[in-house]
């Protein structure tokens, strides 16, 4: 099921230069993107990250992986006859299905125990051979399936599904993931990703974060020119509600180069023309308040328009203009 992404909600247009289609080519040395392991797969996917106008990308056609650690696990052994065997192992298999879902500690079976009536379980049948991941534009193939193979199942019955989900979520675009069994013999993987709502500029890296803050990818400088950027020390965690104060103000956030927190407790808005707006602290509605006052009038008489090296708009009676450009660092 696809959703309405975070994009759309801190959708951002920036200058008319960034329009079109934004490829961002992680840098190596980021956590968010860092190799993963390779494998064949019926489709290909590209690792570059996709970002439209603030609109999400289509999502990527749902696709089966055969997993090759489990390409021999269903051959019967040798020695018994094929129908008895099945029947045995069908039985083993229903068996350890059963102590999986009734859990406890008294039940549990141990590691290897467990291990074993595994092998069997797969070699009955139940041996897991194809995963289907849906709903991923930015999550890449190879690592929904590393998250998945190292919980080292061979088959549905011996396959935890919330651990699985839970490594899966441990993925930086990925937001929530349900996991589910498709018996015989597939895994299915529901990806909701998270969607990319600024960059953090931070000691000479760019990086894409959503409204939470949370980090998903560092991106070559300028790539990222539909997103507005905030800079400072705490920037990721606090810029959400600043994010939804300029949404519905395009004409204002399309003159903002970047935003900078400023000692955990404020924001400056920094303009294209340099100018300096320096906004209060306190809550979402005070900012509010403070860009309505900034914003208020007819074009070419509003506060923006003035000329001016500052505006302080921290005390909300009294909008202080200055060409100075001396700001409190407070």
């Amino acid at each position: 099921m696809q959703s309405v992404g975070q994009a759309q909600r801190y959708g951002w247009r920036g200058n008319a230069s960034s329009a079109g289609p934004l490829r961002h080519l992680p840098t190596a040395n980021h956590p968010a993107h860092q190799s993963r392991p390779q494998f064949n797969s019926t489709a290909s996917h590209s690792a570059d990250v996709v970002y439209n106008e603030g609109k999400r990308p289509p999502a990527q056609a749902a696709r089966s992986i055969q997993s090759p650690r489990t390409a021999n696990a269903g051959q019967l052994p040798r020695g018994m006859g094929a129908r008895r065997a099945s029947l045995v192992m069908a039985a083993i298999s229903v068996a350890l299905f059963a102590v999986a879902s009734l859990g406890g500690t008294r039940l549990a079976p141990t590691g290897s125990f467990r291990a074993g009536l595994d092998r069997i379980a797969a070699a009955s049948g139940l041996a897991i051979r194809d995963i289907t991941i849906t709903g991923h534009v930015n999550t890449l193939d190879s690592g929904v399936y590393a998250a998945i193979d190292g919980l080292r199942a061979l088959s549905l019955v011996g396959f935890d599904t919330r651990a699985a989900r839970l490594a899966v979520e441990k993925l930086a675009w990925v937001e929530s993931a349900s996991v589910s069994r498709a018996w015989p013999d597939r895994i299915i993987v529901e990806v909701r990703e998270r969607q990319p709502a600024a960059v953090w500029r931070y000691q000479k890296a760019e990086i894409l974060i959503d409204a939470t803050g949370h980090q998903l990818a560092s991106v070559m400088p300028g790539v990222a020119a539909g997103l507005p950027v905030v800079v400072g020390e705490g920037a990721p965690e606090a810029v959400g509600d600043l994010l939804l104060e300029l949404l519905p103000r395009p004409e204002l956030a399309a003159r903002i180069a970047y935003i900078e927190r400023i000692g955990g407790r404020r924001w400056t808005l920094v303009t294209h023309s340099r100018q300096r707006v320096l906004l209060p602290a306190g809550y979402r509605s005070a900012i509010g308040a403070a860009l309505d006052r900034l914003n208020a009038g007819r074009d070419g008489e509003r506060l923006i328009d003035r000329a001016f090296t500052t505006l302080d708009l921290r005390m909300a009676d009294r909008p202080v203009l200055s060409d100075a450009g001396k700001e409190a660092r407070s």
